[in-house]
């Protein structure tokens, strides 16, 4: 092995201090290492959209599961909350019970902390609360494999449901579809009243009939002048009634009235309801668009005082008895009257108008 010169004699040692050997190879390595050709990697051929998309809609699906994961958490520490007031309520001690409970206490804290509405909190809490009665639910959201919203939707519709029927309702309705992945909206929302109907029949005909009992209308006013009003009747009933309309706008649009079929729908349904007849754009009576005849009538259609004929309109729902118009509920054309000039449910939802 070549050695520095340390004072004593070698056949190969010069005064310089290193062997000339070792000063040739070390300037051999320099000269070697500096044309060595370095290797450069070789550029990845570019992404498709295809690819980017897929990439996107994985990342989407991880997303998806990490926030049904926090939503479960947010579902146990909703639990926490409610034990820790539940107790605090206890330790209360009054002369007569606390009118309030730990229901309403946690809804309205965390309502006003968090700004979430307060239905939307006690359908929480309702999950939160159960956790027996819906551990199937609770064991999918803390593996992130159900949403909150599909999860709160199931704790909705099984509350008229023993306890023991619901595990395996909910691994039903949760179940993988048939090629193995996530249900869809609808067919989550089909299983679900398959399955609830199935475990209890009777109580789902006895709550049909007790929402038709229900029925109701009432309405409200909003912004600019406007109003809506809501018809709470059967399934039935509701379908021949936009039936119906739907087919007299679309009658109308084609025989050249300028308003689109969104504006026909609303004018006249509330033209036949008010007075009994069709109006026009300028607010004169059809002829012949009566409740009961004309074009727009379950009547035959007839000619009107200048002897035009109009087409008849075919009756919506024709092959489905069930959508039968219930008739005329208004035969003789009236005023309109003021809304204001009788007390009236629709005031109600005014605001009473301050004094200047």
């Amino acid at each position: 092995m070549p050695f520095l010169d340390s004072g004593r004699s070698a056949p190969d040692a010069t005064d310089g201090g290193l062997n000339p050997r070792v000063v040739w190879l070390l300037k051999h390595a320099k000269s070697a290492s500096g044309h060595v050709p370095r290797v450069r990697p070789e550029p990845r051929p570019p992404r498709s959209l295809l690819d980017e998309a897929e990439a996107v809609l994985s990342q989407i699906e991880r997303l998806e599961v990490h926030k049904a994961r926090l939503e479960g958490r947010i579902v146990d520490a909703y639990a926490a909350l409610h034990s820790v007031e539940e107790q605090h309520l206890a330790q209360l001690v009054t002369s007569s019970p606390v009118p309030i409970t730990a229901d309403q206490v946690v809804t309205q804290e965390i309502a006003c902390a968090t700004g979430v509405g307060a239905s939307e909190v006690a359908r929480r809490l309702e999950l939160a609360t159960a956790p027996r009665r819906h551990r199937v639910l609770r064991e999918r959201l803390r593996a992130g494999s159900v949403s909150l919203q599909r999860a709160l939707r199931i704790v909705v519709e099984t509350r008229m449901l023993a306890d023991g029927a619901l595990p395996d309702l909910e691994a039903t309705v949760l179940a993988p579809a048939r090629d193995g992945s996530i249900p869809s909206h609808r067919l989550f929302g089909e299983r679900l009243r398959r399955c609830v109907r199935a475990a209890d029949p009777r109580g789902h005909e006895e709550r049909r009939q007790a929402a038709k009992a229900r029925r109701t209308v009432f309405g409200r006013l909003v912004e600019d002048g406007m109003g809506t009003f809501t018809v709470v009747a059967p399934a039935e009933r509701v379908v021949g009634v936009l039936d119906r309309v739907d087919a007299m706008a679309r009658a109308a649009r084609a025989a050249g009235d300028a308003r689109t079929l969104d504006q026909l729908r609303s004018d006249l349904l509330c033209d036949l309801v008010l007075f009994g007849v069709v109006l026009g754009p300028e607010g004169q009576a059809s002829e012949g668009g009566s409740f009961d005849k004309g074009p727009f009538g379950s009547g035959p259609s007839g000619s009107g005082p200048s002897g035009s004929a109009r087409p008849a309109v075919p009756r919506p729902g024709a092959n489905r008895p069930w959508a039968a118009w219930a008739g005329p509920a208004c035969r003789t054309p009236r005023p309109r009257r003021c809304a204001s000039s009788s007390p009236s449910r629709w005031l109600s939802a005014c605001p009473t108008p301050r004094a200047s």
